[in-house]
């Protein structure tokens, strides 16, 4: 029995097809963790101000408060590192995506 092709796609462009279909599903993925440490960052910036308030009002300070608010600080600074490396990966994927879909 003979199959029927409905159309035929060379394996160049079979290979650049897969290739924008992966960098979609990865754009995909990149979005959704953007607005995760989106929304960690906003709750860590919250605990960072309440932290910079309890020192401006309390006399005493308690040692553990004060590395608390240590790592809180890093944390923020690492959660910010982290959303540009994804705002540049998703920069540069849409780029590509725009470049190689019009071809």
């Amino acid at each position: 029995m003979k199959q029927l092709r409905f159309f035929d796609v060379p394996l160049e462009e079979w290979n650049r097809l897969k290739e924008i279909r992966e960098a979609k599903e990865c754009l995909k993925v990149a979005l959704k963790h953007r607005n995760e440490l989106r929304d960690f960052l906003r709750d860590y910036e919250h605990l960072y101000k309440w932290g910079k308030a309890y020192f401006k009002r309390e006399k005493i300070i308690d040692i553990k408060a004060v590395r608390g608010h240590k790592k809180i600080e890093g944390n923020v600074v690492s959660i910010q590192e982290s959303l540009e490396d994804i705002e540049e990966y998703i920069i540069y994927t849409e780029y590509w995506l725009e470049e190689n879909s019009n071809q």
